[in-house]
């Protein structure tokens, strides 16, 4: 999960470099944002941070099949069906990351609308929706 949220934000950091993007008050940055989601290497960095959710259940059970008996195996089972909840909805997470519903709109061709500049606060884009 870390190493690929960290590859995720080093692709992320790049490629607004690479788009020239330095402002969050432009439309650049909009358009940007709404077909980030849809880029390949984007979506590989958010299947390698699922890789961990999905592979620690499997390991953890086979750990108690294999390696535990008795009551340190019933423990063991508890343990992993009070955290299955959390791993749940990290994955849910992870899916909306990597297939979001927010819609996606065609307007990098349309000069008037790249030119736009929004005016707002750095407080406001975190504070915002």
């Amino acid at each position: 999960l870390p190493s690929g949220a960290l590859a995720l934000l080093l692709f992320i950091l790049w490629s607004f470099a690479a788009a020239g993007i330095w402002s969050f008050e432009s439309a650049l940055y909009l358009n940007f944002t709404w077909h980030l989601a849809r880029k390949r290497p984007y979506r590989v960095c958010v299947a390698l941070m699922s890789v961990g959710p999905v592979l620690l259940p499997v390991t953890w059970f086979v750990q108690v099949v294999f390696w535990t008996s008795g009551n340190e195996a019933l423990i063991n089972l508890s343990v992993m069906k009070s955290c299955t909840m959390s791993g749940l909805m990290l994955l849910f997470s992870l899916n909306l990351l990597a297939f979001p519903t927010a819609p996606v709109h065609f307007w990098h061709g349309c000069e008037e609308f790249l030119e736009l500049r929004f005016r707002r606060s750095c407080l406001s884009l975190f504070l915002q929706s």
